[in-house]
C-alpha cells in the first residue's frame, strides 16, 4: 500500500514539472497576429448580428404570412398589412 502511494506521488511531481515546463515555452504572440485575431473576432461579432436582422425579419414576415392566411377570402385585412 505504502509503495503505491510513494508511486503515486512520483508521479504526480512529475506530471506536475512536465506541465510547468510547458507553460514557460510558450511564446506570446505577436502583435500583427494579436490584431489579426482582433479584426476576426470584429468579423464575426458583425456576422452574428447581421444574421440575427435576418432571422428576426425572416420571424416577421412568416408571421404575416400566416395572418394572412388565416385571414380568409372576403375577410378585412388588419392595418399595414397588403394583399397581393
Amino acid at each position: 500500500m505504502t509503495a503505491i502511494i510513494a508511486t503515486a506521488l512520483v508521479a504526480t511531481t512529475l506530471v506536475r514539472r512536465l506541465m510547468a515546463r510547458r507553460v514557460s515555452t510558450v511564446s506570446a504572440l505577436p502583435a500583427d497576429t494579436t490584431d489579426r485575431i482582433a479584426r476576426i473576432e470584429n468579423a464575426v461579432d458583425t456576422i452574428a448580428l447581421e444574421a440575427e436582422r435576418i432571422s428576426e425579419g425572416q420571424r416577421f414576415v412568416t408571421r404575416l404570412m400566416g395572418e394572412s392566411r388565416q385571414l380568409g377570402v372576403g375577410v378585412e385585412t388588419p392595418d399595414g398589412v397588403r394583399q397581393g
